[in-house]
């Protein structure tokens, strides 16, 4: 229990700071028309059972939920909610769901980041969850429709290998394949006998743990399995 109150103690001192919402053209002067925003920042708005683990110390049992518009992870304390910072061995769990701290790149600068991670091993495929928020476009004419704000979903992938940062990924075959063209051959081979479909979470998944497992075993052992289109 006593490593449990530092622990809290250090989360809300250190880690948490007041939340703020996202601007809206009437909170900064400008005043199209009194409309709700259409959508919303949060992966799902209520608040839900979940934990953050720092350097293996869990806060045990509390409501969050992951705010995509900011990119953080949020929670209830004393009734207010508060923020996690993006640190290096930080991790949430919100509702089963892992948020995982994890720098990656993204137009050319490294950054550090919540990003979900979809399968296990040396070499991961991360879900990036992401909003963007519209301001409201007032109509040019009377024929035009009013444009509400709204929260957009611009949500990306990322693979992960080792401790190299990671790196955008769309998924389809193609870009898969080129991050880990090291098995270009042998996966080639994997996709065909399994006929497995890019547009299926779960083939890619299966994908990548096929992976993770040929990188674990001898090189001369798939070289001799492909033949000569091993290299090619």
């Amino acid at each position: 229990m006593r490593n449990l109150a530092f622990l809290l103690f250090f989360v809300s001192h250190f880690s948490f700071s007041q939340y703020e919402g996202p601007r809206t053209a009437a909170q900064v002067g400008t005043v199209y028309r009194e409309v709700p925003i259409s959508g919303t920042q949060y992966v799902n708005e209520m608040y839900q059972k979940g934990e953050a683990i720092m350097n293996g110390k869990t806060t045990g049992e509390i409501l969050m939920r992951y705010d995509a518009y900011h990119e953080v992870v949020e929670f209830l304390e004393n009734g207010k909610p508060r923020k996690l910072l993006r640190g290096k061995n930080i991790t949430a769990i919100i509702d089963g769901v892992r948020y995982e701290v994890v720098e990656f790149n993204e137009k050319g600068k490294s950054k550090l980041g919540y990003l979900s991670p979809l399968n296990e091993g040396e070499t991961v495929l991360y879900y990036r969850p992401k909003k963007q928020f519209i301001q409201a476009e007032n109509p040019e004419n009377g024929y035009d429709d009013y444009q509400p704000a709204t929260f957009k979903d611009i949500s990306t992938y990322y693979i992960k290998s080792g401790d190299t940062p990671a790196t955008e990924v769309r998924l389809s075959k193609s870009s898969i394949l080129k991050k880990l063209s090291d098995q270009k051959p042998v996966l080639k081979k994997y996709i065909l006998e399994h006929d497995l479909d890019f547009k299926s979470m779960e083939d890619v998944t299966k994908l990548l743990a096929y992976y993770n497992t040929i990188k674990k075993t001898s090189g001369s052992i798939h070289n001799s399995e492909m033949g000569t289109t091993v290299g090619k």
